[in-house]
C-alpha cells in the first residue's frame, strides 16, 4: 500500500474594527511607532517616534495601559539629555535583562542620536529610571483588550495609548513571539488598523521606519518640515549573463504627495525603460555585449530630484551541460536492448566532457555503455546521445542500476542535473505491487499527488493493483499513467457512478488484453476491478484490484467477510484455465491477519510469503501497526515468488517500501525529495 496524507493548514486573520478616535493631524508630541512581545523569554521592547520639534522628554512615562489603568515601567529622568529631542527620532526601549537579538542587530546600546536613533537598555539608570520590574514580569503581555504600551508626558497626559479605549484605535498587543507596527506615514493614519502590521519578532524593524510611507513621515520630521524631493530606493549592483534577460523594477516614493516624474538616462542598447506614475521597469531580453553598464534613475517633483544608479555587469555566458531527463527504465530481454539518455549544451562551443559510471550493474558483463567521451565544437550540434546497451542473461535478479555522471574536462561546466539514473530491470521476473496512496485531499476526491507520482515511478514495479485511482475518463487515466511512467504502459479503471467513488485499476507493462469489474454487494463506492494481462511468452496473468470496508466493528468485520466471498466467487465463474497466473492485491483494511476475511481468500490464494519493510515489519497502515495490505497469488504464481534484491537488502518474502525507515534513502529513478508530512508505503 502507498499512503500519502496531505495537511493543509488554514490561515485566519482577524483584523479589529477601529471607531471613535479622530485626533487632529499634528497634534500628538510623540506615538508608539512599534513594539514587540521578543521571540521568547521576556524581550519585550517598544519604539518611540518623536513628531514634536525639540520635544522635552524629562518626566515622562512609558508604560503598560492595562484594564483602563496606566502603569509606568519607564521614566525620562531630569536630565539634559531628554530635554530637547528632534522630530524624527527613533527611541528604542528594550529589556536589558533579556534583549531580543533584532534590538541587539539594531545596534543595542545606542546613546548617540546624531543619526536621529536611540536604543536603550531599560535598566540603564544612567539615562532611565526603572518604575516597573522588568525584568521578572510579562509587560506588554497577550491579551487582545489591555497590555499594550502607553505615553503619558509629564503633566500625567495620555498622549498615545493602544488599548483599545474609546479615544484610541484597537490595536491588540501582538502575543508571543510577535511584533506590531505603524505603517502610515502622519499622525491622523494611526486609528485606521489597515496601517498597522503584526509581523513574527524576527522580521520586526526596531530602529529603522517600518515602510516606504512611514519612512518617507521620518524623513519629513527629521527635515524640520521642510519640502523633500521624490525617494528612490536603492538598486544596487547585478550580474547578468551574456544574451540572458534581465528586468528591474525602479519605484519612486512620493514625500508631501506631489506628482512625480521619473526618468533613466543612460539606457544600454536593446533595453527599454517603462514608465506608469512613479514606476518603471527596466528590461534587457538580451544583456550584452559583455561589460559593465550604469544607469541613472531620477524621480523628481516641484521639490527637487533624486537620482540612484544601477550598475549591471555583463559575464561571459560559459559553455553549459546536462541532462535534460534524468533516469531511464530499461529491462533485460532476449537480445540486446538499447536505451539513450541526452546531453545537451546551452550554446555551440568547444569543450569536452567525461562519462563517470558508478552502480550495481556490471560494465561490460551486463552492459555496455557508449560515447563516455563527449566532445563539443562551435560547428557542431548542442546535444549528443549517450547510448547504454543492456544484454540479456539467464539469471533471475533484482533491479540493478547505474548512475552516469558528466565530468567537465575542458572548456565547459556542468549544471544541474549533473548525472542521471539508469535502472535496469531483471527479464526474467516481474514484480507486482498493491498501491493506496492517494491523498485524501475530501473523502470525496482522492489524489495522486506529486510524492505519490515519484513513489510509483522510483519504484517501477511491473503490475500495480491500485487503490482510490480517481480521473474523469480513460484518457485522464492513460494520461496519469504516461505523465508517472512515460509512454507505452496500460491502465485499466471500473466505472465511476455520479457521487463519491474510491474506483480500483491496475497499471500494466505489458497489454491488457481483457478487464472488466464486478459488483461488490457491501459498498456503493466502488466495485472489483479485474484485468487480464499478456505477460511476455505464452503465460496469462489476471489480476484482481481491491478495496474492502474500513473499520474495527463487529458488523464491518463481517461484511469485509462477505466481500472476500464475493471475490472468490467471481474468480471461479471466470473460469479461467488453473495454469493461469490469478493474483488478488489491495487494500484489505484488516486490522490483523486473524481475521475471516483473510481465511475466506486463502483458501484460495496464498499469503504465505508475506512482504516486509528491511526492519521486519508487516504492517502497512500510516502508523505501521495493522496489515491492510495484501498481494494474494494463486498456486501457480506462489510457486516462482522470489526474493527481492533492493537497496542493500534482500526481501524474502516480498518488500514494504516506507520512505520514511530509509537511511539513506535508496537511489531510485528520480531524486526524492524528502517529505516529513508525507507517509509513503508500498507493498511489492
Amino acid at each position: 500500500m502507498l499512503e500519502f496524507f496531505a495537511h493543509w493548514a488554514v490561515a485566519i486573520l482577524l483584523m479589529p474594527v477601529v471607531t471613535g478616535w479622530a485626533v487632529p493631524a499634528g497634534t500628538l508630541p510623540a506615538i508608539v511607532n512599534e513594539f514587540s512581545q521578543g521571540e521568547n523569554g521576556m524581550k519585550e521592547w517598544f519604539e518611540i517616534l518623536v513628531v514634536e520639534p525639540n520635544l522635552d522628554l524629562r518626566g515622562w512615562s512609558a508604560g503598560d495601559f492595562d484594564n483602563g489603568s496606566f502603569h509606568p515601567l519607564i521614566q525620562f529622568p531630569d536630565i539634559p539629555f531628554w530635554a530637547s529631542i528632534p522630530a524624527g527620532t527613533l527611541i528604542v526601549i528594550y529589556n536589558g535583562g533579556d534583549p531580543d537579538p533584532s534590538v541587539l542587530i539594531a545596534g543595542a546600546p545606542d546613546t548617540d542620536n546624531s543619526n536621529f536613533s536611540l536604543v536603550l537598555d531599560g535598566l540603564d539608570s544612567s539615562l532611565l529610571l526603572e518604575v516597573g520590574s522588568w525584568p521578572g514580569q510579562g509587560h506588554f503581555g497577550n491579551s487582545n483588550t489591555d497590555d499594550t504600551p502607553a505615553l503619558r508626558n509629564a503633566q500625567g497626559e495620555l498622549i498615545h495609548n493602544l488599548a483599545g479605549r474609546p479615544d484610541t484605535p484597537y490595536i491588540p498587543s501582538p502575543g508571543g513571539g510577535r511584533a506590531v507596527r505603524f505603517l502610515g506615514g502622519a499622525e491622523d493614519d494611526l486609528s485606521d488598523p489597515k496601517n498597522w502590521r503584526y509581523t513574527y519578532a524576527t522580521e520586526a524593524s526596531p530602529g529603522v521606519a517600518n515602510s516606504p510611507e512611514n519612512n518617507a513621515w521620518i524623513i519629513a520630521l527629521r527635515a524640520g518640515g521642510v519640502d523633500v524631493p521624490p525617494l528612490l530606493y536603492p538598486l544596487g549592483e547585478h550580474t547578468v549573463r551574456e544574451g540572458y534577460p534581465f528586468w528591474l523594477t525602479v519605484q519612486a516614493q512620493a514625500t508631501d504627495g506631489d506628482p512625480v516624474t521619473l526618468t533613466a538616462s543612460n539606457i544600454p542598447s536593446g533595453a527599454t525603460f517603462d514608465v506608469l506614475d512613479a514606476a518603471g521597469v527596466f528590461a534587457w531580453p538580451e544583456a550584452g555585449p559583455i561589460g559593465v553598464y550604469t544607469t541613472r534613475y531620477y524621480a523628481a517633483d516641484k521639490d527637487g530630484v533624486t537620482i540612484v544608479e544601477s550598475v549591471i555587469n555583463v559575464v561571459t555566458n560559459p559553455l553549459e551541460a546536462h541532462f535534460p531527463e534524468d533516469w531511464l527504465w530499461m529491462r533485460e530481454d532476449t537480445a540486446p536492448v538499447t536505451g539513450r539518455l541526452e546531453v545537451v549544451v546551452n550554446k555551440p562551443g568547444d569543450g569536452v566532457l567525461q562519462v563517470a559510471v558508478s552502480g550495481t550493474a556490471s560494465v561490460p558483463d551486463d552492459l555496455e555503455i557508449f560515447p563516455t567521451t563527449l566532445t563539443f565544437t562551435a560547428n557542431g550540434p548542442t546535444s549528443q546521445w549517450i547510448n547504454v546497451v543492456v544484454y540479456p542473461d539467464n539469471e533471475i535478479e533484482g533491479p540493478e542500476w547505474l548512475d552516469l555522471e558528466l565530468v567537465p574536462v575542458a572548456g565547459i561546466v556542468v549544471t544541474s542535473p549533473v548525472s542521471a539514473h539508469v535502472r535496469i530491470l531483471d527479464g526474467n521476473s516481474f514484480s507486482i505491487a498493491a498501491a493506496n496512496l492517494s491523498s485524501q485531499v475530501s473523502v470525496c476526491y482522492p489524489e495522486y499527488v506529486g510524492a505519490s507520482r515519484r513513489l510509483l515511478r522510483g519504484m517501477s514495479p511491473d503490475v500495480i493493483a491500485i487503490q482510490e485511482f480517481k480521473a474523469p475518463d480513460m484518457e485522464a487515466y492513460s494520461n496519469l499513467v504516461e505523465e508517472i511512467f512515460g509512454p507505452g504502459w496500460y491502465v485499466t479503471a471500473e466505472s465511476m457512478n455520479a457521487g463519491c467513488d474510491l474506483p480500483n485499476g491496475i497499471i500494466s507493462r505489458w497489454p491488457i488484453l481483457d478487464a472488466g469489474e464486478w459488483d461488490d454487494l457491501e459498498l456503493a463506492d466502488r466495485d472489483f476491478a479485474w484485468a487480464t494481462i499478456d505477460l511476455p511468452g505464452t503465460q496469462k496473468l489476471h489480476v484482481v484490484s481491491v478495496h474492502l470496508k474500513a473499520s474495527d466493528s463487529g458488523t464491518d468485520r463481517a461484511r469485509r467477510e462477505h466481500q472476500a466471498r464475493q471475490i472468490t466467487n467471481y474468480v471461479a465463474q471466470m473460469g479461467w484455465p488453473e495454469s493461469d497466473f490469478v493474483v488478488v492485491a489491495g487494500d484489505l483494511n484488516q486490522a490483523s491477519r486473524n481475521e475471516s476475511a483473510l481465511a475466506v481468500l486463502t483458501n484460495v490464494f496464498s499469503d504465505a510469503m508475506q512482504p516486509s519493510d528491511q526492519l521486519g515489519n508487516r504492517n502497512t497502515n500510516i502508523p505501521r501497526g495493522r496489515p491492510y495490505d495484501y498481494v494474494l497469488p494463486n498456486a501457480p504464481l506462489a510457486a516462482l515468488h522470489r526474493p527481492l534484491p533492493f537497496g542493500g537488502f534482500i526481501f524474502s518474502g516480498g518488500m514494504i517500501f516506507d520512505s520514511r525507515v530509509w537511511n539513506p534513502r535508496p537511489r531510485l529513478c528520480f531524486r526524492m525529495i524528502p517529505q516529513p508530512s508525507a507517509s509513503s508505503i508500498s507493498a511489492f
